[in-house]
């Protein structure tokens, strides 16, 4: 059976909306098993070493492993790891996220691999005559490896809101 990983980044607007706004990013990387699977890690890779975003290990989610600064924000979609989605959420990211994260795949017969690279993260405000606007805009490049096989997506993700559809959506929650 050949399942899929997927990263799924959430990007909040702005830190006390309490839904964030959601981008998605596809990644492929296939498994021979998903019951055989032992060893999940999501990493971002820094200048000082590998940073645990999120650990599986012997058929158990272990958030007290991550690192503080993805500690409350980064987590599996839990209700999806029985059916081989080891997908990782990201929540309010900031721009210390830029750079890559890479998810390991391991299990008895296998293993895979893929990366996610945030090349920026970008906020801005802009005044116009119809007010003002925040907007985001997010660009992620993704990359898996199985079985001596590469490949590659750019997604490129722009979202503006005006500052009076944020205070009518705040109003609403």
């Amino acid at each position: 059976t050949s399942h899929m990983i997927w990263i799924n980044l959430l990007y909040n607007l702005i830190g006390y909306l309490s839904k964030p706004i959601s981008f998605h990013s596809a990644l492929r990387t296939f498994l021979c098993n998903k019951t055989a699977t032992s060893l999940v890690e999501w990493k971002k890779t820094d200048d000082d070493g590998d940073i645990l975003v999120l650990l599986y290990d012997d058929g158990e989610n272990r958030p007290e492993s991550q690192d503080g600064r993805y500690y409350g924000r980064a987590e599996f979609f839990t209700e999806e790891i029985p059916k081989g989605n080891f997908s990782m959420k990201l929540r309010k990211v900031r721009t210390e996220d830029k750079g890559e994260f890479r998810c390991e795949v391991h299990s008895d017969t296998d293993s895979a691999s893929t990366t996610a690279r945030i090349f920026c993260v970008i906020k801005s405000h802009i005044h116009s005559p119809e007010g003002q606007w925040l907007c985001c805009t997010l660009i992620i490049s993704t990359t898996s490896f199985f079985l001596g096989e590469i490949t590659s997506l750019l997604s490129f993700m722009s979202i503006g809101l005006s500052i009076s559809d944020i205070h009518n959506y705040i109003s609403d929650i």
